[in-house]
């Protein structure tokens, strides 16, 4: 009895240790799975962040492209009613480099690749080389692809004394392709001859012959040869089933549509000249542009006047235009904006107001920015605190300043590199300082440091834009 008990409690033991080790196991591949599906999220998770500009493109692009500013305007009224109705200018004066920064990030930057140019209408172009394999992610972010913006080629001719279009979109693709390849082989200045081949006796002519048979009252009968007039028939309905253009030099073989307005032309014109022969032809391409409405930022533009004293302000959505296009030029890709906006109505306000107004200071209502104000100091001949009435007024006024500083900065950087690049001439440490230069940081150093201020202040000044990017990229290595 003791001997059996002890067997049974020994192989419970072992069971359970069989198990646990089992357990273990699994508990092993569970870890490890759901630490492999986490790492999964994870870089699915930083792919979409990658990627999240392109899910509304346009609007992220003229947000910064579409940033307006008062150029000039005139007043009406009068007395304590004065309303100035000022015109606006738009410029890519926001966080280009910023927003071109993530457009590269989601594209992959690669130098030699295609290069999208960035605009507003006739303002400074912005550039990136995005890699070749991305570019139809791009034009579909843009609302638009390849297929829609591809070059259309046209041919302009003389057949005797009619003009002659050739077209994809007017012939069929069949024809047109057979006529460019014939345009191409044939040597320069040869008319291109091309006829319709059809059944004999089956193109042409207004009467149909046929035999007539009669019954005479005596049994006999009468075979004879009629004509049969009918009327006229159009020269489409003369062309018969199974009619095929040729080219000459050409082995092509093109079945005649009567569904193409093109090709009846053709058609119209070998009837009237006797042949169709087409000489002193001229290519032509066409580059298609895509049209599309966007909305980019809103606007708070403020009435300022001395010490950021705060007169009034005026709402604007910067709401415009945007056109996309093809070429074959160093522009593989192009987008410009333009805005539908052009006044905006401040006011009224007493003569004496606008007497003291010194700018218009246009806020993105998505932001924050913080205005420092104070009072005028006693003008003593020394300060208690151990700083100067002069100290205290740069200190006060250092965000302003270093705002103007920075904007100055981003706007030259932009114009010198555009310069380099145009003329050829731009290196890639030059080229660097594009996504060095950073509007944010560039601010926040200037608050701090003096020498970075003092080295801002040097730079702006040097005319020769390879010198001046050169020496930006040196303020930037010393930027805190």
């Amino acid at each position: 009895m003791n001997r059996m008990t002890t067997l049974t409690t020994l192989g419970l033991v072992l069971s359970g240790s069989a198990f646990a080790g089992s357990l273990q196991d699994e508990l092993g591949n569970h870890r490890v799975m759901t630490d492999l599906a986490a790492a999964i999220d994870e870089a699915d998770a930083a792919e979409a962040e990658r990627k999240k500009i392109l899910l509304d493109l346009p609007a992220a692009l003229a947000a910064e492209f579409l940033v307006p500013s008062i150029s000039g305007g005139e007043f009406s009224g009068e007395g304590d009613t004065l309303t100035y109705q000022s015109t606006l200018d738009f410029a890519s004066s926001g966080d280009v480099s910023g927003v071109l920064g993530e457009l590269g990030t989601a594209l992959g930057v690669k130098r030699g690749g295609e290069t999208v140019c960035i605009s507003t209408l006739g303002g400074v172009v912005q550039k990136v080389e995005v890699q070749p394999q991305a570019v139809e992610a791009l034009l579909q972010a843009l609302g638009t692809s390849s297929d829609a913006l591809a070059p259309v080629t046209t041919y302009l001719g003389k057949a005797g004394d009619s003009s002659v279009v050739l077209a994809e979109g007017i012939l069929g693709a069949g024809l047109f392709e057979a006529l460019s390849s014939a345009i191409d082989d044939q040597k320069a200045g040869t008319p291109l001859n091309v006829r319709l081949d059809v059944d004999t006796g089956a193109a042409g002519g207004t009467e149909s012959r046929t035999m007539l048979l009669l019954t005479t009252t005596d049994g006999q009968r009468l075979k004879l040869e009629v004509e049969l007039d009918g009327p006229k028939k159009s020269a489409i309905d003369s062309i018969p089933d199974g009619a095929i253009w040729r080219i000459s030099g050409s082995s092509a073989r093109v079945p005649f549509d009567k569904s193409s307005a093109g090709q009846i032309a053709l058609l119209t014109v070998l009837l009237k000249e006797g042949r169709l022969s087409i000489g002193g032809l001229e290519k032509s391409v066409y580059y298609p542009s895509a049209y599309g409405a966007v909305a980019g930022a809103d606007y708070a533009v403020q009435v300022l006047g001395t010490d950021n004293s705060w007169y009034g302000t005026s709402d604007i959505s910067a709401k415009g235009g945007m056109e996309v296009s093809r070429g074959a030029g160093e522009c593989g890709t192009k987008v410009v904006f333009a805005s539908l906006v052009d006044t905006l109505a401040f006011g009224p306000l007493p003569e004496a107001a606008w007497n003291r107004v010194t700018r218009f200071r246009p806020v993105r209502k998505d932001t924050e920015v913080v205005d420092l104000g104070y009072l005028r100091s006693p003008a003593c001949a020394s300060d208690p605190s151990g700083i100067s009435d002069e100290d205290f007024d740069e200190v006060m006024g250092r965000g302003e300043a270093c705002q103007t500083r920075c904007d100055t900065m981003q706007t030259k950087v932009q114009a010198a590199i555009a310069k380099l690049t145009e003329a050829k001439e731009l290196t890639d440490e030059q080229a660097g300082v594009g996504q060095r230069f950073d509007l944010l940081q560039c601010r926040s150093s200037c608050m701090r440091a003096r020498g970075y201020r003092d080295c801002l202040d040097t730079v702006t000044g040097i005319r020769s834009s390879s010198e001046f990017l050169t020496n930006t990229l040196i303020c930037e290595d010393r930027r805190p």
